[in-house]
Order: C-alpha cells, then sequence, then structure tokens
C-alpha cells in the first residue's frame, strides 16, 4: 500500500454523529492523498458503527482508559501516522473543500515551514453566529507570540518528523495544542493561510469542569516554562490568567494571591487592583 502523503487525526469521544460530518469533510476535500486515523478515547455512544466508511483510508482505533486526555488521544494518533504531514480535526469541526489544497500548496513555496494553518469560521449552537477569525501567527515565533494568538488544531497541517521529536505533553488537560506548538516552533517557519479554511464549532460544555482543567493546566505551564516567562517579563500576564479563572471558580482566595502577584510584577497594570478588591472583599471558599 502506497503511504499517504498527509495523515488525518481525529480524536473522538461519544459524539458519532458530528464525527461523521467530521469525515465527510475530509472525503470532499479537493486534495486526495491522505489517510484518516480516528482515535476512539473510549466512546460508550455508537462511533464504532457510525464511522463505517466504505473507504479503506480511514483506520479505527479504539482506546480504553481512564481518565480521558486529549493529549495523548492525539499522540496515539501521531505514533500511527504514516504519511510525512500531519493534520488535525477536531470530531465537531468540519473542513472547506479547498482546505488541504490550498495548505500543501504552501508548503511547497518554502522548504523552512513546518507548519502551516488557517482562518477559520466560528459557528455556535444554533448555527445563527458565524465570525471569521484571524489570528495571524507566522514566520519565526517565540513564546511570547503565544500570548495572544494561537493555532487551532483543526486548521493546523504540520511536517511530522517534528511532531516525532515533540508530542503532546500528556500532563495537560486543555490548551494541550498551544504547548505543542511553542516548543514545535523552534524548528522552523509557521506559515498563515488567511482564507477561511475550516468551520469550528462552539458548543455548551460542562463549564466547572472546564474551568478546573483550565486553572490546572495554566499552573502546570508556569512551572514549565517559569525561566522564559520570568526572562521574557510575560509572568504577569499569566497571573492575571489565573487570577480571572479562579474567580470565575469562586475560588476567591487564590484569585486574590495570583491578583496581588500580578499587581507586585506590573504595579502599572490597574486592571488588576479592583479584581484584587473583589476577590479580598468576599468570603473565601473553603
Amino acid at each position: 500500500m502506497k503511504t499517504k502523503l498527509v495523515s488525518i487525526i481525529i480524536p473522538t469521544r461519544n459524539r458519532a454523529l458530528l464525527l461523521r460530518r467530521a469525515i465527510n469533510s475530509i472525503l470532499k476535500q479537493t486534495f486526495q492523498d491522505f489517510e484518516v486515523i480516528v482515535v476512539d478515547d473510549s466512546s460508550t455512544d455508537n462511533t464504532k458503527e457510525i464511522i463505517k466508511f466504505k473507504d479503506k483510508r480511514i483506520r479505527y482505533f479504539l482506546k480504553k482508559r481512564k481518565p480521558h486526555n486529549p493529549a495523548s488521544t492525539r499522540n496515539d494518533g501521531i505514533k500511527k501516522a504514516k504519511g510525512e504531514y500531519v493534520a488535525f480535526l477536531d470530531d465537531d469541526d468540519e473542513w472547506l473543500p479547498e482546505k488541504l489544497e490550498k495548505q500543501m500548496k504552501v508548503f511547497s513555496g518554502n522548504k523552512n515551514i513546518i507548519v502551516v494553518h488557517s482562518n477559520y469560521y466560528l459557528i455556535k449552537d444554533d448555527g445563527v453566529f458565524k465570525k471569521g477569525y484571524k489570528l495571524k501567527l507566522e514566520g519565526n515565533v517565540s513564546l511570547k507570540d503565544f500570548v495572544y494568538k494561537g493555532i487551532t488544531p483543526s486548521t493546523a497541517i504540520i511536517k511530522k518528523k517534528y511532531l516525532k521529536k515533540e508530542l503532546f505533553d500528556e500532563n495537560l488537560n486543555c490548551a494541550e495544542d498551544r504547548e505543542l506548538f511553542i516548543r514545535i516552533s523552534k524548528y522552523g517557519e509557521i506559515a498563515f493561510c488567511s482564507e477561511f479554511l475550516v468551520n469550528v464549532y462552539k458548543h455548551k460544555k460542562n463549564t466547572t469542569l472546564n474551568l478546573k482543567n483550565k486553572i490546572e493546566s495554566e499552573e502546570y505551564f508556569i512551572k514549565k516554562y517559569l525561566k522564559e516567562l520570568t526572562e521574557q517579563k510575560l509572568l504577569w500576564i499569566y497571573f492575571y490568567r489565573l487570577g480571572s479563572l479562579n474567580i470565575s471558580n469562586k475560588e476567591f482566595k487564590k484569585a486574590r494571591t495570583y491578583f496581588s502577584r500580578t499587581i507586585k510584577l506590573r504595579p502599572l497594570f490597574f486592571r488588576a487592583y479592583p479584581y484584587y478588591v473583589f476577590a479580598a472583599s468576599l468570603k473565601i471558599r473553603k
């Protein structure tokens, strides 16, 4: 069997109908030299039956484990990939027909490019709200560039040889993609395709669980990159984010601590002061 040029990895769990839409959007691509790797993270619905397409390029793997971890699911897919390039598609998103073709052309124009990503549309549950996102991140980038910008996984195509060096960090349950791209960016250039080539769907989620994951991931990220964040004078930004997340999670004591650290590092960042006062004035959650 001929090795496929692009390996498309879809991590999934209990989203059978959405998964079918995602796979259909791949099969409709104008660029057809690919394989699809579906990594099922312990689904309990009919995912296995839903993906029975009559296309031998689709490979399905069921992983049974607890706790569920998106980073390890993606890593499983990377390890099974046969292509020279790897693309990611979240099971609830979909690609527009020329996505692969247009991004693969960008690679052919510059051998130093290791990642190509694109603009995307954000669509809410009701399907009415549709907005183009322009998160332009390109060239030789550093940690500082990822503070306010990022690469959405469903838009990215990556040269696999760099993913073999830098897998997703399985200690992260949230924002594992941001952390991976920070590490990968040291190997070469990132290219940005300004066209909108992906539909990213926004769903209602378990807010408490999501906040918990975000807080734990941000705390882990700070520990892992403490030296770089301190040297580049970015630490205050992450302290401020953690303060805000902890207020949302009603962890007021922790919020107060992080806003205090923000003010200490950035005294003229006046936005932090009222939040510090607010957190200090509320009853501390035990």
